[in-house]
């Protein structure tokens, strides 16, 4: 896409950290039920105020796992050479296409004949 690396890692962190912070909020959730906390009962002032309780904290959580992701970007210096160097370097071969259009192929078939199979038992 043509993006630098920097922002395309941030991009890909920030997205795989979806679930795990949504995790999160959903075990401080339930501690803070099985505490008691009622977050459907009472006026939108009590809900605001009960919902701070499980933000404290997932703010909280997040803000220190970000801290911990910050700390192993630096110790393996992130972003503190321009040129970026590679392992390996990774060339498409024409065995690899090869393979993608048959694999493609039997896809496509496997879905055509289920396709005839519904068709023909109903």
């Amino acid at each position: 896409m043509g993006l630098p690396y920097e922002v395309a890692f941030t991009l890909t962190l920030s997205i795989r950290f979806v679930p795990t912070i949504a995790r999160d909020i959903q075990s401080i959730y339930d501690a803070q039920r099985s505490r008691g906390l009622e977050l459907e009962k009472g006026n939108i002032f009590k809900r605001i105020r009960n919902l701070t309780a499980i933000l404290i904290p997932a703010f909280t959580t997040t803000l220190l796992r970000v801290d911990r992701v910050a700390e192993a970007l630096e110790s393996r210096a992130f972003g503190a050479v321009k040129n970026r160097t590679y392992l390996y370097q990774t060339r498409v071969s024409r065995l690899d296409i090869l393979f993608l259009a048959i694999t493609i192929i039997i896809v496509l078939c496997f879905y055509y004949l289920n396709g005839i199979i519904q068709f023909l038992l109903f």
